[in-house]
């Protein structure tokens, strides 16, 4: 059996070690190692969460939907039975955790879908929300009165349906 590397004990530890090998006279050298990389890259046009910009027009809009009747799709509205009858908001706002759907995901009733991403009027779309709206034509809402729009051009009969 081998004895643990120091690195890989408690500080506490680390700190008892460091302290009787001085007292012997030794000195302990560590190899300090590099910092991991995060796992993803930030792009600096997104939102970060420290300003009033996005994350207010994201929670303006919620409340828009939800005065329309649209329920969060989580887990407490879905074991509540109750059916909002114009349908879900299935997903909103943390691209930062899956960048492979857009701000706002409307789930309606009949199957039908409307996606769209939410900007301030300086954001950028990135290659990945270019993609998206290129191959499923979403749209981007720079205001609440742009992504109420949408939402009712989407829920009229015949409307743009994706």
């Amino acid at each position: 059996m081998t004895a643990p590397r120091l690195s890989q004990l408690p500080a506490a530890a680390q700190a008892n070690v460091r302290r009787l090998a001085a007292e012997q006279g030794h000195t302990l050298s560590v190899p300090v190692s590099a910092p991991k990389p995060g796992k993803r890259v930030v792009n600096p046009a997104h939102w970060q969460g420290a300003e009033e910009g996005r994350g207010g027009l994201r929670e303006a809009v919620i409340r828009m939907l939800r005065n329309r009747g649209y329920w969060p799709r989580d887990k407490k509205h879905i074991l509540s039975g109750v059916r909002p009858e114009p349908g879900w908001v299935l997903h909103y706002g943390r691209a930062f955790v899956n960048p492979h759907l857009l701000d706002i995901l409307l789930l309606g009733r009949h199957g039908r879908y409307l996606e769209f991403e939410l900007k301030t009027a300086t954001g950028t779309v990135s290659d990945i929300q270019r993609a998206i709206c290129d191959s499923d034509g979403c749209q981007v809402a720079r205001s609440v009165e742009e992504a109420e729009e949408l939402v009712q051009q989407w829920e009229q009969p015949g409307g743009h349906a994706v």
